[in-house]
């Protein structure tokens, strides 16, 4: 049997006898608790009340994937709050007024790639609005442009370029160059306008030098065979 509450809240049910369990639903509604079962006796009546709460704030929830897994840990700001994915990638904001908000991924990874980093959506109480987030890795090629080396007097360099693409605009790199006799270590730089990344290694002895990019968690390799060739390395 169902019946209504009316605008009072009142709500009558006859014709019941023996243990009778009777549960409260409605939209929106907190109750405690939300069943309660009674014994009613022929010809008596049984006054079943319920306390129940009708929230006044909504929820913004949904999902943040890289690649099609769980996106973990990424910043979600809504309304001046701001939360993590857990380790599924769902995120959760409660508390929030009816209305409209931007919700808004911060400080994604230069790594991903998310067509949508903000989505505004409406509130409303009692309810879940769903915002989903899917992101894919940055892919690009790394390719040598020029590679050689020059001789001075005591020491010699080897010189190379790298271009990306598509192009890596003003992107930080790092540099590792390997052989006989390796003068400094790894280097950092930033790519050009156009993509590319310009580099000098000093070195002591003639042989075969290997060359490890990484830019981005991608990495390119290459290698530089020094002969006593007087190379073409530019002076500056």
């Amino acid at each position: 049997v169902s019946v209504t509450t009316n605008a009072s809240g009142v709500y009558q049910i006859t014709g019941l006898t023996g243990s009778v369990t009777v549960t409260i639903t409605g939209q929106n509604l907190t109750c405690t608790p939300i069943t309660r079962t009674v014994v009613i006796v022929i010809g008596s009546n049984v006054a079943i009340d319920f306390q129940c709460d009708r929230p006044v704030t909504g929820f913004i929830g949904g999902r943040l994937t890289w690649d099609g897994g769980s996106f973990v840990n990424q910043q979600i700001s809504v309304g001046g709050q701001t939360v993590r994915t857990a380790t599924d990638g769902t995120f959760l904001i409660s508390g929030l007024t009816p209305g409209s908000y931007t919700v808004t991924l911060v400080g994604v990874p230069s790594t991903a790639v998310c067509p949508t980093t903000s989505v505004t959506v409406t509130v409303t109480i009692g309810n879940t609005t769903t915002v989903n987030f899917s992101c894919t890795t940055l892919t690009f090629n790394i390719t040598f442009s020029f590679k050689d080396w020059i001789h001075f007097n005591g020491f010699s360099v080897i010189c190379f370029n790298f271009a990306t693409s598509p192009v890596q605009a003003n992107t930080p790199f790092t540099t590792m160059a390997t052989g006989p006799s390796v003068q400094s270590g790894a280097q950092n730089g930033m790519t050009s306008a156009t993509g590319v990344g310009t580099v000098r290694y000093n070195i002591g002895l003639f042989g075969s030098y290997t060359i490890i990019v990484n830019i981005l968690n991608q990495t390119s390799t290459t290698s530089v065979n020094v002969t006593s060739n007087a190379g073409n390395c530019p002076s500056q």
